[in-house]
């Protein structure tokens, strides 16, 4: 998949690249029914994906989220956004 710095309601981008220049690609290949032009863009897009040399991580952190347990209807969530449903939480004392 290829994710953009694009807001998008999705929540893609979990790689949080950040360039202007593949964001255009992208743009420009997701707003054109050209498939020469269509083509370019996606080649442009993959060129700046591979100068940003990512990483590939060798094992996965450990992530933990603690809590009182008077804070109701905590829920972790897999994009590490602690805060991600805080308009549901409540206190029960």
């Amino acid at each position: 998949m290829i994710f953009n710095d694009l807001p998008d309601p999705t929540g893609n981008n979990s790689q949080r690249i950040a360039d202007p220049e593949l964001d255009q690609a992208l743009a420009t290949a997701g707003g054109t029914l050209d498939d020469h032009a269509r083509m370019v863009a996606y080649v442009t897009a993959m060129q700046r994906i591979n100068a940003d040399a990512g990483e590939i991580p060798l094992y996965a952190r450990l992530d933990l989220n603690a809590h009182s347990t008077a804070v109701q209807n905590f829920q972790t969530n897999g994009n590490d956004f602690l805060s991600w449903n805080a308009q549901d939480w409540w206190l029960n004392q």
